[in-house]
């Protein structure tokens, strides 16, 4: 700004005399010429503020930074100007900027305010001051032949090298070798250049990357550097390894043709014993872990067999001691002695059977029963035919199933009766 000040040290000299016929406020103007430009490639933008008399101090620009628009300063962006406004020198500053759209479409900058003080032109006092530019419109244009470069770019050159740090055909497991790899790349800034390594997904290979390393550099406004990318391989266990070719298109600037500029990949041969196929140890994986799985179950079972087996165990005892104390199982042990047309088991069961149908005396049995009884005791020790037999016993369990219902009729009806209070309870006979 050595400029701006050699001005204010003029101007304070000029004799003051003709300012007050002078416009006192301050202008701002906007050059924009061209408004299309490919990806990469700058537009200038050239913003001027002018003032009636000097600034004593330099004014504040605005950025211009918008999303996918890159916004340089060349050197020596910001220059001292003086222009002739009506009849009279005006003093001012003049800023340059470098617009790189980064992709194709449309891009509006909106109007941005600028920030000044200058000089009154009657007492010299300062004048803060804003103005506003010119709304911005531009675009990137893809040329047709280009469009299917994804991601885009343009250049004027671009070459790729690569270095390696290792012996990657005689690796052991747990050996590094890093794969390194220098894009060139001239008319262009190296942050239009694309990722270039990828990252292999290879079992039994871990990979590391590196951060990129950017470096640019500028030519009178041509802008053109380096990125570079660094992998390193670490194998852990035996057998073959790919690290895959690179290739970049590009947008020849000079020859306005798709290039494609590449490199060989290359194989990492490690020593050591090569493990099965992912899928026999996931199999394997899987039968161990079912495998421990019901381990892991029969063993819960027989900590909560051992820790409930005694509170199971005398449970299940007393309903079964309940079970076989019962009509029910009584009644069901007479049918099975007579299903089996054994006379001496269904005699005994008949008299168990007796002592638990309720409130029926034993005395009062159906006398079909004791027909049946006597029938089939005749045809043990009698000449009684098989068929004459097996009727007997069919119409012995026949006769049982009615005298049980009459039973468990009977002993229901006295359990309600014996349920009823009292007619006069205060009555005591």
């Amino acid at each position: 700004m050595r400029h701006v000040f050699l001005l204010f040290v003029f101007y304070s000299f000029l004799p003051q005399t003709g300012y007050a016929d002078v416009p006192s406020k301050p202008i701002v103007r906007t050059e924009f010429t061209e408004t299309t430009a490919i990806p990469g490639q700058p537009l200038t933008l050239r913003i001027t503020v002018l003032v009636p008399t000097w600034m004593p101090q330099p004014p504040v620009f605005p950025s211009f930074e918008v999303p996918n628009v890159l916004v340089r300063l060349p050197s020596r962006a910001s220059t001292s100007v003086s222009e002739r406004v009506d009849g009279e020198t005006w003093s001012g500053v003049s800023r340059a900027y470098r617009l790189y759209p980064m992709t194709g479409g449309q891009f509006v900058i909106p109007a941005q305010p600028i920030s000044l003080t200058y000089a009154d032109p009657d007492t010299r006092a300062p004048i803060p001051f804003s103005l506003e530019t010119e709304e911005v419109r531009f675009s990137g244009l893809i040329p047709d032949n280009a469009r299917d470069v994804v991601p885009f770019i343009a250049a004027e050159s671009l070459s790729l090298e690569q270095i390696i740090d290792g012996t990657p055909d005689t690796l052991s497991p747990g050996d590094a070798v890093s794969r390194k790899v220098i894009a060139k790349v001239g008319g262009v800034s190296p942050m239009f250049l694309p990722s270039i390594l990828t990252v292999p997904e290879q079992e039994g290979l871990s990979v590391y990357a590196r951060e990129p390393v950017l470096s640019e550099s500028d030519n009178r406004g041509v802008l053109s550097g380096t990125r570079e990318e660094t992998l390193t391989y670490v194998p852990s266990h035996g057998g073959r390894f790919q690290a895959p070719p690179v290739t970049i298109k590009w947008y020849n600037l000079k020859t306005g043709e798709v290039e494609q500029t590449s490199l060989d990949g290359f194989e990492l041969t490690v020593r050591g014993e090569v493990p099965p196929p992912a899928s026999k140890r996931d199999d394997i994986r899987n039968i161990v872990f079912k495998a421990f799985g019901v381990l892991l179950g029969l063993s819960t079972l027989i900590r909560l067999g051992v820790h409930f087996y005694p509170d199971w165990r005398e449970r299940l005892d007393a309903a079964r001691e309940k079970w076989h104390a019962s009509e029910d199982y009584a009644f069901k042990t007479v049918l099975r002695a007579v299903s089996a047309q054994d006379l001496d088991r269904a005699l005994k069961a008949l008299a168990l059977w007796d002592d638990r149908s309720g409130h029926i005396p034993a005395q009062q049995q159906s006398q079909a029963v004791e027909v049946s009884l006597a029938r089939i005791g005749q045809s043990l020790y009698g000449k009684a035919t098989k068929k004459v037999s097996d009727d007997a016993w069919r119409e012995l369990k026949e006769h049982l199933q009615v005298l049980r219902k009459r039973r468990l009729k009977t002993d229901a009806g006295h359990r309600s009766r014996s349920d009823l209070p009292p007619l006069n309870p205060g009555n005591n006979v």
